[in-house]
């Protein structure tokens, strides 16, 4: 036994040198070395690319805001021009960017620049995301692989794969832009859902931001399915393949659209289409709130509201004007809500209370209930009363008005026409308009 003991520690060192030899033989160079190599690798490739990137973006670790494009191009001295869907075709910015060494290496866009770090700012420009982090995004990655054809990079924060092929030499960034814009026009006019058909399937699909959602019936229950996807020069590709129906759909090419405004979506592989749908204007009316401004009013509109504000100021109690209004729903009640100056720089909130109704897709009727506070019957008896004409009347009939909008799907917007009185019509935005009685 001692005999054998003996003979396993003899052959020990020649194991490990074994091993020793075979790592030598494998990294025949420093670790700092080959990571030197390979950043000036990568940095020939990414300035390889003479006519820049097409850079497929995905901010949020969940992708909730789906994707964009930009298109980078890196050059001397560290230098990076960026194009973006959301700035204007023509529109570029350059900053610096720098590889630098990680666990490997890392692609840093280091100072800023207002397209690209849109997405990843803390406070994003359009208020979209949280007030601390905005819409998530990276401006570091890691670089996975990079080839002449196409370079897969990994963000530091979010995890999310982002992939970059190069731009033909000779294509105009501007025109290759342009079309990317045009696509993400066409998807921001579509309606706020889908019906999507695949066979025997038959979906119903949410879109927010650029996120779709679809719901479909099951052997046993309703299945759902959540796709991101960003827009493409002839559709959209979604981020992973949508896996509904034991399928996979990578992507959705635009058809067009008809003559009622239905866009269409398909995908050849497996005969999926997708048409865009939106509720009916009256629906749209009465789930929003829609402000009232007085140069969007006829004369007689614009008469009673100058009337009302006139009489409030007038007023021996000391009543001032109202900071903005709009139709909608306030504390529980549908109706005129408005917020009244109660005093000359503080405001409230109160409503005077409408029943409602649809006759149609486009038609809709109005009738005063009267239901307020305190400060509503005072602003209503001191001058308010005046402006209520408009929306109803005030011995407590119906009024019926037809609505009209410059875009049914997503009105900026509504006009409203009195269909005992031609003369009463008046349009209301989805926006606050403060100070009414001036704009």
């Amino acid at each position: 036994m001692k005999k054998i003991y003996y003979l396993l520690l003899l052959a020990l060192p020649l194991i490990f040198q074994s091993c020793f030899k075979d790592d030598d033989d494998i990294f025949d160079k420093p670790a700092s070395q080959r990571m030197e190599e390979r950043l000036m690798q990568d940095q020939q490739i990414l300035m390889g690319a003479t006519n820049g990137w097409i850079m497929e973006y995905f901010p949020e670790k969940e992708q909730s805001y789906g994707g964009y494009t930009m298109f980078v191009k890196f050059g001397e001295n560290n230098s990076v021009t960026v194009a973006s869907e959301l700035g204007k075709a023509d529109q570029t910015e350059t900053s610096m960017y720098e590889l630098i060494p990680d666990s490997g290496p890392v692609l840093t866009f280091n100072t800023h620049n207002s397209l690209f770090h849109y997405f990843s700012d803390p406070s994003n420009p359009d208020g979209i995301g949280p007030v601390d982090s905005g819409m998530g995004g990276d401006y570091e990655f890691m670089v996975v692989e990079a080839t002449a054809e196409k370079v897969y990079l990994k963000g530091k924060k979010t995890g999310n794969t982002i992939i970059m092929t190069p731009i033909a030499t000779d294509i105009s960034w501007t025109d290759l832009m342009q079309k990317y814009i045009d696509m993400a026009n066409i998807m921001n006019s579509a309606g706020a859902s889908f019906n999507f058909t695949m066979g025997d399937i038959k979906a119903t699909a949410t879109m927010n931001y650029r996120t779709l959602l679809f719901s479909y019936p099951g052997e046993e229950s309703y299945e759902a399915a959540t796709a991101s996807f960003r827009v493409t020069t002839d559709g959209i590709a979604f981020y992973k393949p949508l896996q509904i129906g034991g399928k996979e759909i990578t992507g959705m090419k635009y058809v067009g659209e008809d003559e009622n405004m239905v866009l269409t979506f398909t995908d050849e592989a497996t005969g999926a289409t997708m048409h865009d749908t939106w509720p009916a204007l009256s629906e749209l009316f009465f789930s929003g709130k829609w402000y009232f401004a007085k140069s969007l009013m006829s004369d007689y509109g614009k008469g009673l509201w100058t009337s009302a504000i006139n009489k409030l100021y007038a007023d021996p109690n000391g009543y001032y004007d109202i900071y903005w209004a709009h139709m909608g729903v306030y504390s529980g009640l549908y109706g005129f809500c408005f917020a009244p100056l109660d005093t000359p720089s503080t405001f409230a909130r109160s409503i005077v209370s409408y029943t409602y109704g649809t006759v149609d897709d486009n038609h809709i009727w109005l009738q005063l209930e009267g239901r307020t506070d305190q400060l509503g019957i005072a602003y209503v008896n001191a001058g308010v009363s005046d402006i209520l004409k408009m929306i109803g009347s005030l011995n407590g009939e119906k009024k019926t008005f037809t609505l009209t909008a410059d875009n049914p799907k997503n009105p900026s917007v509504i006009q409203l026409q009195d269909n005992d009185l031609a003369s009463n019509y008046f349009m209301l935005v989805p926006f606050e308009v403060r100070w009414p009685n001036e704009q």
